[in-house]
């Protein structure tokens, strides 16, 4: 029995003597190595123009507060594919609301105007209900009105305010 054991440990050994994992494709290498990158990244430039001034990527709410100040990059790019809805802007010209268009996708929104889609989401906490985006859905965009601009289509909530405001 314990001849058998040894020539079947010694037949797998052979068997799989010079086995390795397939490396990964170039494409594959170039796409695991910029995630790296992204990933390890503690700054970066304007992410609507890099080589622009650094920004730190650092929480939007800063002791509790909404930092409007961490919301001053924000401009509109203009109508894109997947974020092709109407946008307003406030008396010094920043984004200050956007009105879904049908297919419309937030990662897509958000993009447009030069922010993460977990800071749109921030920005309208208060007033959003659900998930999803829907045509008709006002999203506020100007962290002075979290609390009042932009709602559903369906309906405005009015959720606990977790932070304070700017």
């Amino acid at each position: 029995m314990r001849s058998a054991s040894l020539t079947l440990v010694a037949l797998l050994a052979f068997l799989l003597a010079g086995c390795s994992w397939p490396a990964p494709s170039e494409s594959e290498a170039r796409t695991e190595a910029a995630s790296q990158s992204l990933m390890q990244e503690e700054t970066t430039g304007d992410r609507c123009n890099p080589g622009d001034e650094t920004i730190p990527m650092v929480d939007p709410i800063d002791s509790g507060t909404l930092s409007a100040a961490h919301f001053a990059h924000m401009r509109d790019l203009g109508s894109r594919e997947f974020a092709t809805g109407e946008a307003t802007v406030n008396a010094d010209g920043a984004p200050a609301t956007y009105t879904a268009a049908p297919g419309d996708v937030a990662s897509a929104v958000a993009a447009r105007f030069c922010i993460t889609e977990m800071e749109l989401d921030l920005l309208n906490a208060v007033r959003f209900c659900g998930i999803g985006i829907y045509p008709g859905d006002v999203y506020n965009l100007d962290p002075y009105t979290v609390a009042t601009a932009g709602g559903r289509a369906s309906g405005v909530c009015n959720n606990e305010i977790t932070f304070s405001l700017p």
